[in-house]
């Protein structure tokens, strides 16, 4: 549509072209390049619907295309525009993809169809935003649409689309879990290779007494204990019990058997790399009677725990502390200060 306009200081109109309506894109039906630039249009078309019970003839209008996803440039939305739209007086009034689900037998065929069903004796709701669906017209308006979307279902140059589409998906869901796989291969291979380098540069555990301990000081709760372990076999003199059970899977980590006052004893007991870890807790360790680091960290004298009770750490020999919370004692073995007594 041309439009005239006068500009206010000249005598000259100039015609400006002003674009309105939808248009559908160029009919391309060549799959030989894959389905992307795929469009068939189908229509338009006037179907005679029938009559009414009162003689009233219900037709409607169908257009419809088949689009590839580079010919969906011009709906905003794929998933909430695509589908079948029916309209009156050629506006769109609502999406009834219900319609076309029954026809094709599933909800995936929407997303690559456009259709347009117009008829002026749809009778609008009182919002005119929904198409009253009591009415004879609009019951012989529905066998129509189906008549329609039957025809393109059935269209060979359909078949052909939905085939490649299909071929297409597969091979795309194929090729990104290739990709998936692939990347996590090279996840897990910079991982070991990071896991490696940083291993390199920890510092090495120099304790040529204690007989199979780890090569390089602990940086975790399992290698710390498998230090204890070690110094324990080892006889080392610094510890002063043994393990009776391991368990890091629900409450304190060791039972250990002592000597208490000339009395053998069991004793619970915690591992934690640090003693600092421990004041991360958001409760004091409540029943634990030893507690087994490979260093102190960051703990001062007085310390908080989140809780806000405090605790004091009293030093009482190379590597050993006592942790005071309230009335309770917790001896504190410090492995990192045990084992240098003997370098």
């Amino acid at each position: 549509m041309d439009v005239e306009l006068k500009p206010a200081n000249s005598p000259i109109p100039t015609p400006i072209p002003i674009s309105y309506g939808f248009k559908l894109p160029n009919e391309d039906t060549d799959l030989s390049k894959g389905s992307s630039k795929y469009c068939k249009i189908f229509g338009p078309k006037t179907i005679e619907c029938g009559r009414t019970s009162d003689e009233t003839l219900v037709t409607i209008n169908m257009i419809g295309a088949i689009l590839g996803e580079e010919n969906r440039g011009a709906i905003p939305h794929t998933y909430e525009d695509m589908g079948l739209w029916l309209c009156k007086d050629f506006i769109r009034v609502e999406r009834n993809n219900l319609i076309m689900e029954e026809i094709f037998k599933g909800q995936y065929w929407y997303r690559n169809m456009l259709i347009f069903a117009n008829c002026q004796q749809f009778d609008l709701t009182a919002n005119r935003n929904n198409i009253r669906t009591d009415q004879e017209e609009y019951y012989l308006a529905i066998m129509g649409i189906k008549k329609f979307i039957e025809e393109i279902k059935s269209n060979p140059a359909t078949i052909s689309y939905f085939k490649t589409k299909q071929e297409e998906d597969l091979l795309k869901h194929l090729k990104a879990q290739i990709d998936k796989e692939t990347k996590r291969e090279e996840e897990v291979k910079n991982e070991l290779e990071k896991r490696l380098n940083d291993y390199k540069g920890r510092p090495d555990l120099n304790v040529p007494n204690v007989v199979s301990a780890p090569v390089k000081e602990p940086r975790s709760e399992a290698e710390t204990a498998l230090l204890l372990q070690a110094m324990i076999s080892s006889r080392h003199p610094g510890i002063d019990f043994r393990i009776g059970e391991y368990k890091t899977s629900v409450g304190t980590d060791l039972i250990v058997e002592c000597v208490s006052k000339g009395i053998p004893s069991l004793a619970w007991a915690e591992i934690v790399v640090t003693l600092e870890n421990l004041f991360g807790w958001s409760h004091p360790p409540a029943g634990i009677h030893k507690v087994i680091c490979w260093d102190l960290g960051k703990v001062q004298e007085k310390q908080s725990f989140t809780s806000e009770e405090q605790a004091k750490l009293t030093k009482k020999g190379q590597g050993r502390y006592h942790l005071d919370i309230g009335t309770d004692t917790i001896e504190v073995y410090v492995l990192r200060e045990i084992i240098q007594e003997e370098r």
